[in-house]
């Protein structure tokens, strides 16, 4: 349970260093993250599929890839401690165009879009 709390207050952190935050306002914040793992080589989103989440990454490497003319291309890397999602499916809603996978075991939080723009409201 400690080792969850680490992920949770790296987050506190990473906001903290864009905009403060009062106690209430981060409880607020924390119980729409959700706490998840993944292994070495499993995927969060696979293109055609709709990215739900919005994540901040605590421990791992990720790779955004895309095939196209049937070679597996990677547009970037994912790294500690850092948000990331498929931006246009995420926002639209609608089918992602790219991969994202993780290179190493990989320690996460996730919020759902709901939960996002219910923040956001």
């Amino acid at each position: 349970m400690k080792e969850i709390e680490s992920v949770f207050t790296s987050l506190r952190s990473f906001i903290h260093q864009r905009t403060p935050l009062q106690e209430e306002e981060w409880e607020i914040i924390k119980a729409h993250f959700h706490y998840q793992e993944a292994k070495a080589n499993e995927h969060l989103l696979e293109e055609g599929r709709v990215c739900e989440n919005l994540y901040y990454l605590y421990e791992g490497m990720m790779r955004f890839y895309v095939w196209k003319d049937g070679v597996d291309r990677t547009k970037f890397f994912a790294y500690p401690a850092y948000f990331f999602t498929s931006q246009a499916s995420f926002h639209s809603q609608k089918s992602a165009t790219e991969n994202i996978q993780c290179l190493e075991d990989c320690r996460y939080l996730a919020i759902s879009f709901k939960d996002r723009d219910w923040l956001k409201a």
